[in-house]
C-alpha cells in the first residue's frame, strides 16, 4: 500500500498543471487556460547559478537608468499611480551593462539595442512586452559582442 501511495504522489507531481496539454473527455483547453499556462511555465524559469540576474521593477512613466533595458512590463493596480484598469505601468529592467562577451538576454523588442549589443532574433511571447493579443514579434534575443 506505501508503494502505490508513493508512486501516485510521484505521478501527481509530474503532473501538476499539465491540465492545459490533456484533452479530458474530449475538450480542449480554452485560450485563458493556455495563456494561464504560459504565465505558469515563465514563473518556473531557470537561471543558471553562473549568470546573476541583475532585475528591478520600476514605473513605466520614468527613466530606465543607464546600463539597464527594458525586458517586460506588466500592470500592479497598487503602484505606480494606481490604475483601476489594466495598464501597464510597471516595467522590468535588467542591468545588461556588466554581462561578459557572448552573453544573451531576452528583451522587449522595442527596447533600443545597446551598443556592443546585436540582435539574434525575434519572437512572440503573449505574456510578456505589452501583452499582444495577435501575433507580432514583441520580444528579442540579443548578444553582447563587445
Amino acid at each position: 500500500m506505501f508503494h502505490g501511495l508513493f508512486l501516485a504522489l510521484i505521478v501527481a507531481s509530474v503532473c501538476v498543471g499539465c491540465t492545459v496539454a490533456q484533452n479530458v473527455n474530449g475538450i480542449h483547453p480554452t485560450a485563458e487556460a493556455i495563456a494561464n499556462e504560459a504565465v505558469r511555465q515563465s514563473k518556473l524559469a531557470i537561471v543558471p547559478l553562473n549568470e546573476p540576474r541583475m532585475v528591478m521593477d520600476i514605473c513605466a512613466s520614468g527613466p530606465i537608468p543607464a546600463g539597464w533595458i527594458k525586458v517586460n512590463d506588466h500592470w500592479n493596480p497598487t503602484s505606480c499611480g494606481n490604475p483601476s484598469s489594466i495598464v501597464y505601468n510597471v516595467i522590468t529592467i535588467e542591468r545588461f551593462n556588466d554581462k561578459p562577451i557572448g552573453s544573451l538576454m531576452g528583451v522587449c523588442a522595442a527596447a533600443p539595442t545597446p551598443n556592443g549589443w546585436v540582435d539574434v532574433d525575434t519572437r512572440w511571447e503573449p505574456t510578456a512586452c505589452g501583452h499582444p493579443a495577435n501575433i507580432v514579434h514583441n520580444m528579442k534575443t540579443i548578444r553582447r559582442v563587445n
